[in-house]
């Protein structure tokens, strides 16, 4: 038996211990790169991710804006036609403009429906659908709704102010007389304030001589809470009834504590408005408002545009709410954009016939004033709706997705546009 000298056993164990050194480090320096590597490319994933949801909420603004543009377009078009025939007939220097007319008294916001001078349908450039259109470095998809198509449901309330005191005969003015004080305006209503002589609250301390100014009132017109009683039946989704519904939307709109849906019915909640609603999701708040009933029955709460306008075939789910009322339009029904649903809640009767007509023109043309409709859908019309509906609009719903690989952005604004074609924006939001 050999015995190995301890120098070669001592060199042996030394190059036995580097050698796991150098794998050990070696081992290290792997698991480092590798590291890194993975650190970097997510990294540059999330960079990639922002860069993208960045352009993807860039070509939504643009689909926004690009329809704005087209909007203001085709108002200017009209406003050049419309001046230019007018031009025709009308003695050099004798009478206003029509645009000189129109800007004068132009902006109708409040009150009753107003009348669009210009014919407004889905065929025109603004309302043209894109489904993934290629634009920039990913797609837009685009859908324009004209709210004006739709029954304003803060016209089922109207403002009621105080009756003016009687005159009384106006002093000889002097030099030395101080100016008359204005008389207050009435302040708007807050949230859930009711009537003063109801509530059995004591009024605040006031000064001396200051006139205590009533809120504004908000009572029902009985018209249009047909029209809406009409519509919830007309949708018919399971489970609600309509005059159930419809009397608790009244209560939450009217200012006074009268009814079955005030304050009581909301306990977990927050108290009936009594005034009109900001936004058409506030109705989601009212006793009985279902998510069937306002999204329509089967459809989610939040469309993903691009999935709706790629499949073929009818929309999934059925007619809600939000299709056929808004609160930013201050125009009557534009009949030619109208959805069924809404004809036949303005009819004072049952008229299918009417409804079929109506919706089979305006699919392959457009009425061009109200004198044409009733050409062409005969006398046998109610009074009563031709005064509830118009062939313009003043305000657009438009819904814009873009996408670049997989981010996503959708936007949705609401638009209005004046006669003169001034364009504002009232609302927008980000959908997802």
């Amino acid at each position: 038996m050999t015995v190995m000298p301890d120098a070669q056993r001592t060199r042996g164990g030394e190059r036995g211990v580097i050698l796991i050194m150098v794998l050990f480090i070696v081992t290290l320096f792997t698991v480092l790169a590798l590291e890194f590597n993975y650190a970097t490319r997510v990294k540059h994933h999330i960079a990639s991710t922002c860069r993208d949801d960045l352009l993807a909420l860039g070509i939504a603004l643009a689909g926004v804006h690009e329809t704005v543009a087209l909007l203001r377009d085709d108002r200017l078009r009209e406003l050049e036609e419309k001046e230019r025939e007018e031009e025709k007939g009308r003695p050099a220097g004798g009478g206003s403009s029509f645009i000189e007319q129109v800007t004068g008294g132009r902006r109708q916001t409040h009150g009753a429906p107003r009348d669009v001078p210009f014919p407004d349908h889905y065929g025109e450039d603004w309302a043209r659908e894109r489904v993934q259109e290629p634009f920039g470095e990913g797609s837009l998809t685009l859908k324009v709704v004209d709210e004006s198509g739709k029954i304003n449901i803060n016209t089922l309330v109207r403002e009621q102010r105080p009756m003016p005191r009687a005159a009384t005969p106006t002093p000889t003015p002097c030099e030395d007389c101080p100016p008359p004080e204005a008389t207050p305006k009435p302040p708007p209503r807050a949230w859930g304030q009711k009537d003063p002589d109801r509530t059995g609250e004591e009024p605040a301390e006031q000064a001396e001589g200051t006139p205590t100014p009533e809120p504004v009132r908000y009572v029902v017109d009985k018209n249009v809470e047909k029209d809406i009683m009409k519509l919830v039946k007309g949708l018919d989704v399971r489970s609600v009834d309509e005059e159930k519904v419809t009397a608790a939307i009244v209560d939450w709109m009217d200012s006074n504590d009268d009814g079955d849906w005030e304050d009581d019915a909301y306990d977990d909640g927050p108290p009936p408005k009594n005034a009109p609603l900001d936004v058409p999701s506030e109705l989601l708040m009212i006793t009985g408002v279902t998510g069937d009933l306002f999204f329509g029955p089967g459809r989610p709460e939040t469309i993903d545009l691009g999935a709706e306008m790629e499949r073929k075939g009818p929309r999934r789910g059925g007619t809600g709410l939000q299709d056929c009322l808004t609160v930013f339009s201050g125009s009557k029904v534009n009949v030619n954009t109208a959805p069924p649903e809404v004809l036949a809640a303005l009819l004072p009767e049952e008229n299918e016939s009417l409804v079929k007509d109506i919706v089979a023109h305006t699919r392959r043309d457009y009425f061009k004033d109200l004198t044409e409709f009733e050409e062409r859908m005969g006398e046998h019309v109610p009074a009563s709706f031709r005064a509830k509906i118009g062939v313009g609009s003043d305000c657009v719903q438009i819904i814009s997705r873009g996408q670049v690989n997989d981010s996503v952005a959708q936007l949705r604004a609401y638009v209005r546009r004046d006669d003169d074609a001034v364009t504002r924006v009232l609302f927008w939001g980000v959908d997802r």
